[in-house]
């Protein structure tokens, strides 16, 4: 039988964990370039939490609702943004709005959405 030895690691030596919304796909959110965009479409959308009815049967409860918002990048690229309603509220079609955008992955373009403005 293999033995396995405890290491402990003191918490002053762990590294912390990425706190990026995007889940970690660009390493430092703070220093990517900042874009125009132009906003074209206020989306609303419906959507239902879960109920549950009994111990295996779960339903369809309660509506609430989801903000998004349809940009058009200056490459001519559209992205659809969700934002919180007080962000939605102030967006205007037609506005201008800054961005952070960054390469992720595959050189997919990443936006950072908690930077829109």
């Amino acid at each position: 039988m293999q033995q396995f030895q405890r290491v402990w690691v003191h918490h002053r030596e762990r590294q912390p964990a990425p706190s990026h919304s995007d889940g970690g796909r660009v390493a430092l959110a703070s220093s990517l370039p900042e874009e125009k965009v132009i906003i074209d479409q206020r989306l609303r959308k419906t959507r239902y939490k879960t109920r549950r009815v009994s111990r295996r049967v779960y339903t369809r409860g309660a509506p609430y609702q989801v903000y998004y918002l349809k940009v058009t990048l200056p490459d001519g690229k559209h992205k659809q943004i969700y934002v919180k309603k007080a962000l939605y509220d102030k967006a205007r079609q037609g506005d201008t709005a800054t961005v952070r955008v960054g390469r992720g992955r595959l050189s997919f373009p990443v936006m950072d959405p908690n930077s829109l403005k």
